[in-house]
């Protein structure tokens, strides 16, 4: 006889039951009995994600990992990137976003290591009828800052303004021209 997780896994399970009423070891009635259980919807259970660390320095795009869920009825989700554990808010920010059950790096993201080395998203599942909403940790990797320049030649009757040296940095991004300093 399957046991009631069997019928979670199911929408629905029927058995018949043959009943027999004696009296002084005569049978005096018999009946058939059908008796039908039906699974209720259940909530999804977990979030995973298959990798959960981004470089300061990745591009819009960039894939960080694979989402997956636990749901003891289903494996059809939908998936969304909301504000808080609620899950009543859609996430508007730009550092993060779903590409179908990858979470990937935003289109405009300030994902720096030296402001934060962690971020928190929160992620909502659905299934049919139920949601479930985790808070996951994104760590950030710090990215090596590396300051290129060109040659610089000074004519002796430069004016002030002329352009001398042209500098560039990869890696980290430090702003736009904030943090340039010659001693």
């Amino acid at each position: 006889a399957p046991t009631f997780d069997a019928v979670q896994a199911t929408a629905q399970y029927t058995t018949v039951l043959a009943l027999t009423c004696t009296a002084n070891s005569v049978s005096v009635a018999a009946n058939t009995v059908t008796i039908t259980i039906n699974a209720d919807d259940d909530a999804p259970t977990d979030i995973a994600l298959t990798a959960s660390t981004v470089a300061e320095t990745a591009a819009a795009g960039t894939d960080i990992g694979t989402l997956s869920a636990t749901d003891v009825d289903t494996t059809s989700f939908t998936w969304q990137l909301v504000t808080d554990a609620n899950g009543d808010t859609a996430y508007t920010g730009t550092d993060f976003a779903l590409d179908g059950t990858t979470l990937e790096v935003g289109s405009n993201p300030s994902i720096d290591f030296e402001s934060s080395q962690t971020h928190t998203v929160f992620v909502k599942v659905s299934d049919a009828e139920s949601s479930y909403v985790e808070s996951l940790t994104i760590q950030v990797s710090d990215v090596e800052i590396a300051i290129t320049a060109n040659s610089a030649d000074l004519a002796e009757n430069a004016d002030d303004g002329d352009e001398v040296l042209t500098m560039a940095t990869t890696g980290d991004s430090i702003g736009s021209g904030g943090g340039w300093e010659i001693d």
